[in-house]
């Protein structure tokens, strides 16, 4: 089964479905220690992580830590793309393209 389709099956469950907000690799991997089936990335968590400024952290690179922590961790992620990069909604639409295109379960603005 796809990390889509598991995330998708979550949502549909009768059981309370709760995301964890992982701001970088080892935090991602303590949640999924503790149980948790998805995770939900925070984009102001890397932002701090990475000692910048709030809204400094391109979309690009929100989508590729999201990427990672799908990746190594196994579990179905949803990344927070803040605005979503863009004031108009055909650039959201774009960056939310790209998340999917890159195999993300989902994506937030």
């Amino acid at each position: 089964m796809s990390l889509t389709t598991q995330f998708r099956a979550l949502h549909c469950s009768e059981d309370l479905l709760v995301l964890p907000n992982p701001w970088d690799l080892g935090s991602a991997m303590i949640f999924k220690g503790m149980g948790y089936q998805a995770l939900a990335t925070t984009s102001l968590g890397l932002t701090f992580s990475l000692g910048r400024k709030e809204g400094s952290v391109s979309i690009d690179d929100m989508r590729q830590q999201a990427v990672d922590i799908q990746n190594k961790s196994g579990l179905p992620v949803t990344v927070d793309l803040e605005n979503g990069g863009a004031d108009e909604p055909e650039g959201v639409a774009n960056a939310v393209r790209r998340c999917v295109e890159a195999g993300l379960a989902g994506a937030s603005i």
